[in-house]
């Protein structure tokens, strides 16, 4: 029923392996050729989604503030055309948005995209030396072509499509947020400031404990020594 989301994307690529780039970035940019289309509509769908969904809050902080002002008799016939594109917008193409981002994500990324990364290493494997598989255990290697490929596909996928959708919802709120008053946007400021220094502090914090931690058991093992 849905193999023409499937058929977006090739699980078995023809294209001759070669050794992959060292470099985090450059290593899962090697392996996400051929996908780059389906994970840019991804997304495409989540910043749309995102934006949709703000402004549908916004919609509703406007329609508290009709129902206060305008007069009962009159209020269809003056915001008729408003209320009725974002009934549409609620109703039909929010749905269709999800269903849309939903089938991409499932049935041609989550499965395609890894199974074409193992693929991809099984056939470079195949290349390797009779000594290559004696310096190594055939499972610990079958092992990690499992794992990197899923580690990939988590990466980029969360990155496209999680990452993507919240900072354009942060910062479709605080443009919302703006539009109403400028003020209403600093403690959302604030608190992303907050949120960067603290996760900056944990990171320092951490390396400071096991730096620590190093040192006292370094110096533990020359004592007893």
């Amino acid at each position: 029923m849905y193999k023409i989301f499937e058929g977006f994307t090739k699980a078995f690529p023809k294209q001759d392996p070669e050794q992959p780039p060292n470099s985090m970035f450059a290593f899962c940019r090697y392996y996400t050729r051929g996908f780059e289309k389906p994970l840019l509509l991804m997304a495409a769908l989540s910043t749309v989604v995102a934006i949709v969904e703000v402004s549908l809050f916004g919609m509703m902080g406007k329609l508290v503030d009709w129902l206060g002002s305008s007069n009962p008799e009159t209020f269809w016939a003056d915001n008729s055309s408003t209320l009725i594109f974002y009934g549409v917008l609620l109703l039909i193409v929010m749905p269709l948005l999800v269903v849309a981002h939903s089938l991409i994500q499932h049935q041609t990324l989550l499965g395609n995209y890894p199974m074409s990364i193992r693929w991809l290493a099984h056939r470079y494997l195949l290349k390797q030396s009779l000594s290559f598989y004696q310096d190594d255990f055939a499972g610990r290697i079958a092992t990690k072509v499992m794992q990197t490929s899923l580690s990939v596909r988590e990466t980029v996928m969360k990155t496209l499509d999680v990452f993507v959708y919240v900072s354009v919802y942060f910062t479709s709120i605080i443009v919302l947020l703006a539009q109403a008053d400028y003020r209403l946007m600093l403690p959302m400021l604030v608190w992303l400031l907050a949120i960067s220094h603290s996760d900056l502090l944990r990171s320092k914090a951490e390396e400071g404990f096991f730096g620590t931690s190093r040192c006292a058991l370094y110096h533990d093992r020359a004592y007893r020594g």
